[in-house]
């Protein structure tokens, strides 16, 4: 049929020696996959399976042997099995990228540590071909250089082991603090970024975008998944003070399940989504945060002050938010809190009273039916609904 017309790569790289995770990548091998991947000109998807840190750099060295994919919009790397090292490998093949929206990077053992590295690569820190034709690692930091995935959408780093001094590195990302930068150490040496020891304060964020604004890798992200990650309270904090800050004004969802998120964490979070931060944001899982009751009245509280205002989807399964945490989410959407909600996730809320319920449900149906007219392209119309709104 002919690879000019492939659209979606999918590599299972075998290592030849499980055992051996230093040898270099085979020279033949890495031409042969570099004229595989030069035949298939449109593609836009590359997913690849069982990575090792010598696949990743065989990988890599073969995608830096191309001139260039401009065409190439998603890039899973979904349970790869990458590392950090592995991910080492492959962040300098980011420049070949322009037009990509979609960066999966979902349980691949990255921690604090790749995140830091990711980040600092986003930045404009590390790439260039440099580093792949004799200079060593330290031919990496370019302060010239494109800022790589600028036009990037999706960001997912889920069951990654993130926390909190992952979250400041990521936090720091998406608020563009250190954006083109040149950095004193490189990535690929497994030395920390220089933004992680003396990081600038939270409050030094909004002047620099003030200042002077210049497109970097997250300016237009539309969805974040951490999922399954350690950020806890603290790390929250630090994602919360970014939105603060005008980061991620574009995010249409938000992905926090299984983080610890409770106490100072959840408490600023909802008030930097109640002060105006990420306007747009239409789903948001706080799913098996167990923040209870009281964590169900700040959630409340922010949505009538209007936080989320324009929020689908709300998920707040098994975050075990009672009877009083129940009605106090009621009492929000009675006052007209999201009026566009069309799913709320409520499982293991642990209500013993049917009449809790049952005003969750008027003001949730009062919420949604009310303005009449077709409203959110939902096919409300007259106060109906086609589907229901709770999920318990």
């Amino acid at each position: 049929i002919g690879f000019a017309m492939v659209q979606h790569v999918v590599l299972r790289l075998e290592g030849n020696d499980d055992n051996d995770s230093t040898q270099a990548p085979s020279q033949s091998t890495t031409m042969q996959l570099s004229r595989l991947l030069a035949r298939c000109t449109h593609f836009e998807t590359l997913s690849c399976w069982s990575i090792t840190p010598v696949n990743a750099a065989c990988l890599g060295r073969a995608l830096y042997l191309q001139p260039s994919l401009p065409r190439l919009r998603v890039l899973a790397l979904t349970n790869a099995g990458l590392g950090v090292e592995g991910l080492r490998q492959l962040l300098p093949c980011l420049m070949l990228f322009p037009a990509l929206e979609k960066l999966l990077l979902d349980g691949n053992a990255l921690g604090n540590r790749g995140v830091q590295a990711l980040a600092w690569c986003l930045r404009g820190g590390g790439s260039g071909r440099d580093g792949w034709e004799g200079k060593g690692e330290e031919g990496y930091a370019h302060p010239h250089t494109p800022v790589p995935c600028q036009r990037l959408k999706v960001l997912s780093l889920a069951s990654n082991g993130i926390g909190a001094m992952g979250a400041r590195e990521l936090a720091l990302l998406l608020a563009g603090v250190g954006h083109g930068a040149a950095a004193g150490s490189s990535i690929l040496s497994g030395c920390l970024s220089p933004f992680s020891a003396h990081p600038p304060p939270y409050n030094t964020m909004q002047k620099q975008q003030q200042t002077s604004w210049h497109p970097h890798a997250c300016a237009l992200l539309e969805s974040l998944c951490l999922d399954g990650n350690v950020l806890g309270p603290t790390g929250t904090v630090h994602l919360a003070r970014a939105f603060r800050s005008g980061a991620c004004a574009w995010l249409q969802q938000l992905h926090l399940r299984n983080n610890d998120v409770r106490g100072e964490g959840l408490r600023e979070l909802l008030s930097a989504f109640a002060a105006g931060a990420c306007p747009r944001l239409a789903v948001l899982s706080l799913e098996s945060n167990m923040f209870g009751t009281a964590g169900a009245r700040l959630l409340a509280h922010a949505l009538t002050s209007g936080a989320c205002a324009e929020l689908l989807v709300l998920n707040l399964n098994f975050t075990f938010i009672g009877e009083h945490g129940t009605r106090a989410l009621a009492e929000a959407f009675g006052r007209g809190a999201c009026r566009r909600i069309q799913k709320l996730y409520l499982k293991s809320a642990c209500l013993r009273r049917a009449g809790t319920l049952d005003h969750l449900l008027a003001a949730t149906t009062a919420t949604v039916g009310g303005g009449g007219g077709m409203e959110g392209g939902r096919g409300e119309r007259g106060g109906e609904r086609r589907e229901a709104v709770l999920v318990l």
